[in-house]
């Protein structure tokens, strides 16, 4: 599922790039970060979060990426692991010392941070996680509330409707369909985009059938959506 809407995007400098290749894997744990930044203080959460290289050191790291909300004073970060368990480790043991080293603590107001397992490999043009991350300058994230009784009929929507269409969308790179830990009735969609033409194009043009197709109004009680114009020095990925 997509929120549809208007994107835009910037060009960034050159990603941090670690060891261990990984590819697309059927089961990923998602990190979804959001966090509020004030105008004077964009400058150094940026060169902050171009410090966090230190991240693939931790056993079970996948990705991580991260850019501006364009309408809205927010920063957003995606992470990936390999599971739960890994992610749980990293926070208990590097994460402090990478904070204190970078004092990213002091440069944003407030944090909201959702965990969720995904369910499902989002098709699109790019064949690994790692070849969709090195060409997306835009992220799109539409977080879901569902009805508890239209899960199943929202998550077979997802299979049947969204993805497929995705899939054959121009510009889609893949992503994924996540179910979040903290609850069960809430579902993140991450799609990485080579563009901000290239979604504005697939929202145009298919997001009004898809949504009415897949009854979207019925089986979402609340929906909330970015796109995230992906800074390239926050980027850190497994070789």
């Amino acid at each position: 599922m997509d929120s549809g809407g208007a994107l835009s995007l910037t060009n960034g400098r050159s990603s941090v790039v670690c060891s261990s290749a990984r590819w697309y894997d059927v089961s990923m744990y998602v990190k979804w970060i959001v966090c509020e930044v004030d105008d004077a203080d964009r400058e150094a959460f940026k060169v902050a979060q171009m410090r966090w290289g230190r991240i693939c050191e931790a056993a079970g790291f996948v990705a991580q990426v991260g850019g501006w909300a364009p309408d809205r004073p927010e920063a957003c970060i995606l992470g990936f692991w390999e599971d739960k368990a890994s992610c749980d480790r990293f926070m208990a043991t590097l994460h402090d010392t990478i904070v204190e080293e970078t004092r990213q603590d002091l440069t944003y107001r407030s944090s909201r941070i959702v965990h969720a397992t995904s369910v499902m490999q989002m098709r699109g043009e790019a064949a690994t996680l790692r070849e969709a991350i090195a060409n997306a300058r835009v992220l799109r994230v539409a977080n879901c509330e569902v009805h508890a009784a239209r899960c199943e009929h929202f998550t077979s929507m997802q299979r049947d409707v969204w993805e497929p269409a995705m899939a054959e969308a121009p510009g889609q790179l893949g992503g994924f369909f996540s179910r979040c830990e903290q609850s069960p009735l809430r579902f993140i969609v991450t799609t990485f985009w080579r563009g901000e033409e290239s979604h504005a194009a697939y929202a145009r043009d298919r997001v009004a059938s898809l949504r009415d197709a897949a009854e979207v109004s019925e089986d979402v009680a609340a929906l909330c959506g970015w796109s995230v114009r992906l800074e390239a020095a926050w980027r850190v990925t497994v070789d």
